[in-house]
C-alpha cells in the first residue's frame, strides 16, 4: 500500500519520534523508499528537531563562576587571617616589659638556691648569662608579657622563679632601665644587645622588590612577565608583613619567634596578592 505524499508528510513528525504503530511505520518506510521529496522533508524535520549544543558553554560558565566563588572565599579567608595574625602579634604576643618597682624582687636566698618573686603580668622569662672580666657571672633576666596587661597595677598575683646555683649578680632588663636584683653593685653596666637581623632582612626584601618590580614593568609584555610578577610578589609580601606586624621596628629579642610570625604573615600576603591580581585581571577582561 503506497500512501499519498500529503498523508505521509502529516505523519512524519510522529514517525520521526517513533510514535506510530509498526504497520503504519512500514507503510511510511515503503513510501519514503520511492519518494525523494518526502525523504528530504524527513531530513529537514530531523535537522529542525536536533537539540541545541548548549551544554558545553553552560558548563564552562558554571565552572568559571565556581572558580570565582572559590577565589573570593580564599581572598576573604586570607584577609581575615592577616587581620587576626596582626592583632595577635601586636596585642596578645609577649613583648619585653620595662622595669618598674615591684615587678621582680628577691624572695629568698638559701641552700645555694635563689628564689625570685615575679609579678603575674610576666608570662614568660628570657635569661642570658654573661661572664665579666673579674670572672663573676651575671644573670640577666627579661620579663615578657602581653601589651594589654602592662598598664595593670602591680601588687596582685605573683609567681616564683628559682635559680640553681645562685649567680653572683642578677639584673633585670636586657636594656635600660635595668635593676640590680641580687649581688654587689658594679661599675658600669651589662646590656644585652638586641638582634638586628630583621633590619637586614627588611632591607634585602625592599631592594629585591624594587629590582624585580622594575624588571616586571620593563618586561611586562614578554613571556617572562608572569614569572617576574610572582617573583616580585615574594619580597613585597615580606615587606608588607613586616609593616603589618612590627611597623618600622626591626630590633628583636626573640628572633626565631619574630621571624616565624613574619614568614606566616608574608605567606598570607603573598597569597592575597596573587589571588587579588588574578581576580583583577579576570574582571578587567
Amino acid at each position: 500500500m503506497n500512501l499519498p505524499c500529503a498523508v505521509v508528510r502529516d505523519l512524519l513528525p510522529v514517525y520521526a519520534e517513533n510514535m506510530v504503530e509498526a504497520e503504519t511505520a512500514d507503510y511510511i518506510k515503503e513510501h519514503l523508499a520511492g519518494c525523494p521529496d518526502c525523504r528530504k522533508k524527513l531530513e529537514d524535520l530531523a535537522e529542525e528537531n536536533k537539540p541545541l549544543e548548549t551544554a558545553a558553554p553552560l558548563q564552562s560558565i558554571k565552572k568559571q563562576l565556581r572558580i570565582r566563588r572559590l577565589r573570593a572565599a580564599a581572598l576573604a579567608a586570607l584577609a581575615v587571617f592577616i587581620v587576626l595574625l596582626t592583632y595577635y602579634f601586636r596585642q596578645d604576643s609577649p613583648h619585653p616589659i620595662p622595669w618598674k618597682d615591684g615587678l621582680v624582687s628577691v624572695e629568698s636566698v638559701e641552700n645555694d638556691r635563689l628564689t625570685l618573686r615575679v609579678d603575674s603580668r610576666i608570662t614568660q622569662i628570657e635569661t642570658q648569662t654573661v661572664t665579666i672580666e673579674d670572672g663573676s657571672e651575671i644573670l640577666i633576666v627579661q620579663g615578657m608579657g602581653l601589651p594589654s596587661q602592662q598598664n595593670r597595677p602591680l601588687g596582685g598575683e605573683h609567681n616564683e622563679l628559682v635559680f640553681l646555683p645562685v649567680p653572683d649578680r642578677v639584673i633585670y632588663g636586657y636594656r635600660q632601665p635595668q635593676q640590680l636584683l641580687w649581688g654587689e653593685p658594679m661599675e658600669g653596666g651589662v646590656e644585652v644587645l638586641p638582634r638586628l637581623a630583621l633590619g637586614y632582612y627588611l632591607f634585602m626584601a625592599a631592594a629585591a622588590s624594587a629590582i624585580l618590580g622594575l624588571l616586571w614593568l620593563g618586561l611586562r609584555k614578554s613571556r617572562f612577565s608572569g614569572l617576574l610578577r610572582q617573583l616580585f610578589f615574594v619580597p613585597l609580601a615580606y615587606v608588607l608583613g613586616q609593616l603589618l606586624l612590627k611597623g618600622t621596628e626591626t630590633i628583636s629579642y626573640q628572633l626565631p619567634v619574630d621571624l616565624i610570625m613574619l614568614l606566616l604573615a608574608a605567606a598570607a600576603v603573598y597569597g592575597l596578592l596573587t589571588l587579588g591580581w588574578i581576580e583583577w585581571r579576570s574582571r578587567t577582561k
